[in-house]
């Protein structure tokens, strides 16, 4: 499993992904113009994830890396296989990545409070359960408000498990 740096032609797979009946409720779709935006973004990182020979296997985002904190958020993550058991591995090397090369202090991200897959993974890579935004996230397909949590992990909490 690694990462490439994604470009516009990568644009269509990534929506397809978020568009999945699997993520479709979870992960929020966006438009060609705004991930163009993150491509631009000096301070954001648009990746796909190669799984066994399969370049377009998955995505993730990273934003908000000018953070005078040392804190990036992991604003986008997916993988087109759900429940294929490569969750776990898939944020463990996001994880890593972002503390190894990005040098941060801390990683965040939220997800949807039923979302009891990814807090599972979040929790077995060593996030810890930070906060609980009420009726902070919008589910477009559905058209209502949804409960976000916040989880992250500092860079010393990484390091620890890394051993």
């Amino acid at each position: 499993m690694n990462l490439r740096p994604a470009t516009p032609a990568d644009f269509a797979t990534i929506r397809a992904i978020a568009q999945m009946p699997e993520h479709a409720l979870l992960i929020t779709d966006e438009d060609e113009a705004a991930l163009a935006a993150y491509l631009a973004d000096p301070f954001s990182r648009l990746f796909m994830v190669q799984i066994n020979g399969d370049a377009n296997a998955g995505f993730a985002l990273f934003c908000e890396m000018d953070s005078r904190a040392g804190a990036v958020e992991l604003r986008r993550l997916a993988l087109r296989e759900v429940g294929g058991g490569m969750g776990r591995a898939f944020v463990q090397m996001l994880t890593d990545y972002a503390f190894e090369i990005l040098q941060a202090n801390r990683v965040w991200l939220d997800t949807a409070s039923d979302n009891f897959r990814a807090q599972k993974v979040y929790e077995a890579v060593g996030y810890t359960r930070e906060g609980w935004l009420r009726q902070q996230g919008w589910i477009a397909p559905l058209q209502k408000p949804c409960d976000e949590l916040i989880y992250g992990i500092l860079r010393r909490e990484w390091q620890v498990l890394r051993g």
